[in-house]
């Protein structure tokens, strides 16, 4: 596939349309735990997380953004935020945390651009590799309905599509629910 034709990371920000907040509470994310937010773009979700977890836990924020990754971290140094630790990586080559050092994978609205790029396999077995066993991989994406936010349809994956990429690599399907207009979260546990 040839640069011009892939997806391109990034679009909107899911502030506008996503709770962080009601997400994260309505999967039970708790204090001291482990987070990685997969395409974290500037951060809304992982500060959402930071706060969540506290001082004791971390929020591993990855984007293929540097621009994204560096609005985040200016926020970090502004509001003197200890437990986010950033990183500009391509996930699909590698994510650069240690092996089974996370409790919660977080993918917001970034799925569908991996699945595009014929990446999802590599971006999952890197996911599979750093969440522990029995973690939880939380999914939210765009609904496969044509909306006003979002990719284009042809892009958008159903919950079934989302659910079948996930158990090929291991992760047998929590649960599902709508998070908006726009949006359903698929949650998953590593087996």
């Amino acid at each position: 596939m040839g640069e011009s034709a892939r997806h391109a990371h990034g679009g909107i920000s899911s502030e506008d349309f996503l709770n962080a907040e009601t997400i994260l509470s309505a999967i039970n994310l708790k204090e001291e735990q482990t987070v990685l937010d997969v395409g974290c773009g500037e951060g809304n979700f992982s500060l959402a997380a930071s706060n969540i977890v506290g001082e004791c836990g971390i929020v591993f924020a990855v984007d293929i953004n540097p621009a994204s990754i560096n609005i985040l971290r200016k926020v970090i140094a502004d509001e003197n935020i200890g437990n986010i630790v950033t990183f500009t990586a391509d996930v699909a080559k590698h994510i650069p945390v240690a092996d089974n050092a996370v409790d919660v994978c977080l993918m917001i609205n970034v799925l569908h651009g991996f699945v595009a790029n014929h990446e999802t396999a590599d971006v999952m077995r890197e996911i599979s590799r750093v969440l522990r066993r029995h973690g939880t991989l939380v999914i939210v994406d765009f609904k496969k309905l044509d909306t006003v936010v979002g990719p284009p349809l042809s892009l958008r994956l159903s919950p079934a599509e989302v659910e079948e990429e996930c158990l090929k690599h291991g992760f047998a399907a929590d649960a599902l629910v709508d998070v908006g207009p726009y949006s359903y979260q698929a949650t998953f546990i590593k087996t």
